[in-house]
């Protein structure tokens, strides 16, 4: 399979058995994004859960063709900065993108537990309890703010107007 190579800005290819997840090196290398690291093995495994098939095909597709370069040749991230809480406006490989986002928040930080989170530090009278409560997630599920807050957000617990 090819792989982006980053230092020689080019696809390089590996062997590899069907279904390996792989995931960019430095995410292991550095302790302080472990969260990232965390985040991203949920999401590649959301992927193989949700979209085997249309990356199966994919891959097909390429092989037929090869030509490799067009696709492998760089990362792909799509942009979802303008997308609200539940992925609406998305078409293609971003729709993807979001799912695979989405399980990979429900597994890292499951309704159950952050519910029960959200019962302990809510009552405690702070009108900003929700900061406290992603405070609280980042340190107990291993996750950034943005991930605890978007959470919380489709679970309908971040208030309006922040």
């Amino acid at each position: 399979m090819p792989v982006y190579d980053p230092y020689h800005k080019r696809a390089e290819f590996i062997s590899v058995k069907r279904n390996t997840i792989i995931i960019e090196g430095t995410l292991a290398e550095s302790s302080y994004l472990e969260h990232r690291e965390r985040f991203t093995q949920g999401h590649e495994i959301a992927h193989g859960l949700l979209h085997s098939e249309y990356f199966e095909r994919k891959a097909e597709t390429v092989e037929q063709s090869d030509n490799y370069k067009g696709i492998y040749s760089q990362t792909f991230i799509p942009d979802l900065s303008e997308v609200d809480t539940y992925g609406r406006q998305l078409q293609g490989e971003a729709w993807l993108e979001w799912q695979a986002n989405y399980l990979s928040a429900v597994l890292l930080m499951p309704k159950t537990t952050v519910k029960k989170l959200k019962n302990i530090i809510e009552p405690k009278g702070s009108p900003l309890w929700h900061f406290d409560l992603t405070r609280e997630m980042v340190k107990i599920f291993k996750v950034s703010e943005e991930a605890a807050r978007v959470r919380l957000q489709s679970l309908g617990y971040w208030p309006t107007g922040y």
